[in-house]
């Protein structure tokens, strides 16, 4: 692979088309099927997925999500370095549909994960795909309204978070 694909939106005035297999072959978002060679680049179209989720997205849609992207007995670990030491979760399969849709009910509006020098491991017809420097960027942008009372009149203001 010549080098990382980029995980965030195109600037302004770049036109994003949908992504693509490597070969050119348009992707198939139903159920996939073990992709042998470069898991890493289902993370990358995991990203992607991400990017278009709507506000109005409901359980439905983070269920076809974690149906494409994670297999019925798939867990996610999670790996926390926090000021009372190092904290390990996991998340079965059944959870993390709940997990993602958690984060941006939280006020995150853009969620994406990059890896550095990720590591496969193949377990017959399994793949993992461990990942010792793996961020998970996520972007606050929902904006807060606050009210003011003043007088009789109700000044509103808004701010954006980061």
């Amino acid at each position: 692979m010549p080098g990382p694909m980029p995980p965030h939106h195109p600037g302004p005035g770049v036109v994003s088309h949908p992504p693509g297999m490597p070969d050119g072959r348009p992707l198939d978002h139903g159920r996939h099927t073990p992709y042998f060679g470069q898991p890493d680049y289902r993370i990358y179209e995991m990203n992607k997925r991400l990017q278009l989720r709507t506000e109005d997205s409901d359980n439905l849609w983070w269920d076809t999500f974690a149906t494409e992207f994670f297999e019925d007995d798939a867990t996610l670990t999670l790996t926390f370095c926090l000021e009372d030491g190092p904290k390990r979760y996991t998340i079965g399969r059944t959870l993390i549909p709940r997990y993602f849709r958690s984060i941006f009910e939280g006020g995150v509006t853009d969620l994406y994960f990059n890896l550095k020098h990720p590591k496969e491991s193949f377990h017959n017809t399994t793949i993992t795909l461990d990942c010792d420097q793996c961020s998970m960027v996520a972007h606050h942008g929902k904006p807060m309204y606050n009210k003011v009372s003043v007088g009789s009149s109700i000044m509103r203001s808004s701010s954006t978070t980061k």
